[in-house]
């Protein structure tokens, strides 16, 4: 299953700790577009929806399903 969600993390940083917290889930693979406007969070695996936006709200930034 592959899940896109739009968010709002711009910061490098940020979003490296949210790829590994999101990468201790049953993930496949997971990757945030920094240069598209919705700041793209692409999910590949067996993960319920509700799990990502709680890994992304965990760190203080938004994410919703596209």
């Amino acid at each position: 299953m592959i899940l896109i969600f739009k968010t709002n993390i711009s910061c490098p940083v940020a979003a490296d700790k949210i790829l590994q917290l999101v990468k201790q889930q049953q993930v496949t693979a997971c990757t945030i577009d920094l240069e598209d406007c919705d700041k793209v969070l692409r999910v590949v695996g067996e993960i319920p929806k509700d799990t990502v936006v709680d890994c992304v709200a965990q760190m203080g930034y938004e994410c919703e399903e596209l």
